[in-house]
């Protein structure tokens, strides 16, 4: 393969958005070590490697999941040229659309094959989310009743890049999910659903054209932009003042300094016209989130006697 197949396909990866697969995964694993000596489990020694599995695993999932929805939009019609957003390989006809399935396919059985690893640690509970993380992969945009058609990718990433990615590694360490994990969870996978938001607000006029019924074809650009902007209220001043009334948490009022760039970046998305300005609100975002996830890990550093590594 050439270099610029090989950089094609590095591009259909979608690599922006690459890292909501480790946002959630890193806060998981700083909570994990917050509970260490709180709670009692045998799997103590065994933290780092199971969360080193929960990243190859979660990246997996991502790529898979870019690639499937590459597949599925080209064959419904929903990539075209006129689109804002980055042009897509397969519907340019620059890779073939059957590689890019036999692609897809293969990075669900890394996935599986990479999750599979955790059943030493845990019951088959764990087996059936990995099932289930790697058949919606593919029922997000393909099969009878793809989710991003029918108004449900936002509630998809919530729950899988959020509750699922945070809560799952840490309940395979202490057979249990407390409340602070729970809604810190949420609040990651708000955050996170912003890069799906951008994306559904950029492309509206196509969406709504090729009846991919996302949110803000359902219900307005509007609504959308009201969605991005409540998703970081509720990351970084709900769920700080949450934590803070009902644990005593104060650290995680620092939280609140991140309404400077969650302003700035809503401005960004609420200006943007062309497709250089999408990318940059995109890009934004992204790098807002990996701060998010970043911050809270370095907050709960603070509230733990065990310093991972060392």
């Amino acid at each position: 393969m050439d270099k610029k197949k090989l950089y094609l396909w590095f591009l259909a990866t979608r690599p922006k958005t690459l890292l909501a697969s480790q946002a959630p995964i890193l806060l998981s694993f700083s909570l994990s070590f917050q509970y260490q000596n709180l709670i009692v489990s045998d799997l103590s020694n065994h933290i780092s490697f199971i969360y080193i599995i929960c990243s190859l695993f979660s990246f997996c999932i991502q790529i898979c999941t870019n690639f499937a929805n590459e597949y599925f939009d080209f064959k419904r019609g929903a990539d075209t040229k006129k689109r804002l957003g980055p042009q897509r390989s397969v519907s340019l006809g620059l890779i073939n659309d059957q590689q890019m399935l036999y692609a897809s396919v293969l990075f669900g059985f890394f996935a599986f094959s990479i999750g599979c690893t955790l059943l030493q640690f845990s019951g088959v509970e764990i087996l059936i989310i990995g099932v289930l993380s790697v058949l919606l992969a593919f029922v997000y945009t393909g099969g009878p009743y793809p989710l991003a058609y029918n108004g449900l990718g936002d509630l998809f990433v919530i729950f899988f890049f959020g509750i699922i990615a945070v809560c799952i590694p840490f309940y395979i360490l202490y057979k249990s999910i407390p409340w602070d994990v729970f809604i810190l969870s949420v609040g990651m996978g708000m955050i996170i659903n912003n890069l799906l938001v951008i994306n559904n607000y950029r492309d509206f006029e196509e969406d709504k054209q090729s009846n991919k019924r996302t949110t803000t074809v359902m219900f307005g650009r509007k609504f959308s932009y009201f969605q991005y902007v409540f998703s970081y209220l509720f990351g970084v001043v709900m769920v700080p003042i949450f934590l803070f009334a009902v644990g005593n948490k104060i650290l995680f009022l620092f939280l609140f300094i991140l309404i400077i760039p969650a302003y700035t970046n809503s401005k960004s998305l609420l200006k943007s016209k062309s497709s250089g300005d999408y990318n940059i609100a995109l890009k934004k975002t992204a790098i807002f989130m990996m701060g998010y996830s970043i911050m809270i890990s370095l907050i709960l550093l603070f509230y733990t006697k065990t310093i991972p590594f060392i």
